[in-house]
C-alpha cells in the first residue's frame, strides 16, 4: 500500500528520496480523532524529576530516530503542546531541553546550531 519509496516499521518511517534514506518517528496514534493521554500528568502525585524525564527520554528517541531537524523539531513541539496541557511548566520543560542539548551533544550534532533554539518558543 505504498508508494515503494517509503514505509512504516516499527516505529520509524523510512524514505527514500533522491537516493538518500532518511527516517523519522512513525506513530500510528497521530491518525486517531481522539485525545490519547500516553505521558504522566503533573496533577497527580508524581516524583517532578522522574516526569521531566520522560520529556528527555522522548528527546533522546526523536534525535535518534529523525534524520532531519524539521522532523524532530515538529515532534518535539508537539510533545512540548501535550505536556503543557498536562501541567508541565514552559520554563522546565526548556530547561530541560537545554539539559538535554548539553548532555547528548554528539547525537544532536547532525542537526547543527538550529537545536540551540527552543522549539517550544513556536507552540501554541
Amino acid at each position: 500500500n505504498t508508494d515503494g519509496l517509503s514505509c512504516p516499521f516499527l516505529d520509524l518511517n523510512i524514505i527514500i528520496k533522491d537516493h538518500i534514506i532518511s527516517t523519522s518517528i512513525y506513530d500510528k496514534r497521530d491518525a486517531f480523532d481522539f485525545p490519547i493521554v500516553n505521558f504522566p500528568t503533573l496533577t497527580g502525585n508524581i516524583p517532578l524529576k522522574s516526569a521531566y524525564g520522560v520529556f528527555v527520554g522522548e528527546l533522546v528517541r526523536y534525535a535518534r530516530a529523525c534524520t532531519y531537524y524539521d522532523d524532530f523539531s515538529a515532534r518535539t513541539k508537539s510533545l512540548i503542546n501535550k505536556l503543557m496541557k498536562q501541567a508541565f511548566t514552559f520554563r522546565k520543560l526548556k530547561a530541560s531541553y537545554f539539559k538535554f542539548v548539553t548532555s547528548h551533544f554528539l547525537l544532536v550534532q547532525k542537526y547543527g546550531s538550529r537545536i540551540l533554539s527552543f522549539p517550544g518558543d513556536e507552540c501554541d
